[in-house]
């Protein structure tokens, strides 16, 4: 019999990442009094990469702890975010000189090779060639909306409570394309918090500054954002 073990398990760019700052997910941790949090947000990071890991966490979870006992929570990035797995050796990926996220990196045990995540404004030269010569808009946004489906259908699955948001209102925007609209359809907005976005809800609902050296939200804009937003959405699911 799997022991009883409340668990939230949450999944993001640098909105959710919890290192260095107390993002939403910390917050929800310490509203929901839950002693175990897995919280795989990582800077940077695109919308494959966020579900890949929530999956994975999930699954793994679901090996100790009834899936009524846990909690999850995704907040998707820029579509234009992207990542490779590469069998190379570490070494074999271009050195970092973007300032911004360790190449390549990996979520899942003795793993010797990794994910090489591609922004498009860096200069390493994994992320120059895939935007010279492969990325596309609509297909970015074609890979996203596949990844929100996956996740919910698997979340759905195994009987997870979960909620969706996005960090920026940007993420679910471009919809002009014959191509996206069954995946639109596809999605179940029920679950996903009632706000255009994290940085749209906090910039229009508090009157704390952004973060001094970029657009981030900051741990006040965070607790108000989880206060007012998170936990009234999930106090609604369990009634």
């Amino acid at each position: 019999m799997k022991k009883s073990k409340k668990v939230l398990i949450t999944s993001g760019c640098s909105f959710s990442e919890t290192i260095k700052e107390k993002t939403w997910p910390l917050w929800l941790e310490e509203k929901l009094d839950l002693k175990t949090g897995i919280h795989t947000g990582l800077g940077c990071q695109g919308n494959g990469m966020i579900a890949r890991k929530a999956i994975h966490s999930v699954h793994e979870v679901l090996k100790y702890t009834n899936a009524n006992d846990i909690t999850v929570g995704i907040m998707w990035s820029g579509p234009n975010r992207h990542e490779q797995y590469s069998m190379h050796d570490p070494s074999f990926v271009s050195k970092n000189i973007d300032g911004w996220q360790i190449n390549p990196v990996s979520f899942v045990n003795n793993d010797r090779a990794g994910w090489i995540i591609y922004n498009g404004n860096w200069k390493i030269r994994e992320a120059k060639n895939y935007y010279r010569y492969i990325y596309d808009v609509v297909y970015s946004q074609i890979l996203t909306l596949e990844n929100i489906i996956r996740v919910q259908n698997y979340l759905k699955l195994h009987s997870v409570k979960y909620f969706m948001s996005v960090y920026m209102d940007e993420v679910l925007k471009f919809r002009d394309n014959p191509n996206l609209d069954h995946l639109y359809e596809q999605i179940d907005f029920n679950q996903f918090l009632p706000v255009e976005g994290e940085y749209e809800w906090c910039r229009d609902n508090t009157s704390f500054k952004f973060n001094k050296h970029d657009m981030h939200p900051t741990d006040e804009m965070h607790e108000a954002f989880t206060n007012q937003v998170i936990m009234p959405f999930l106090n609604r699911q369990d009634n």
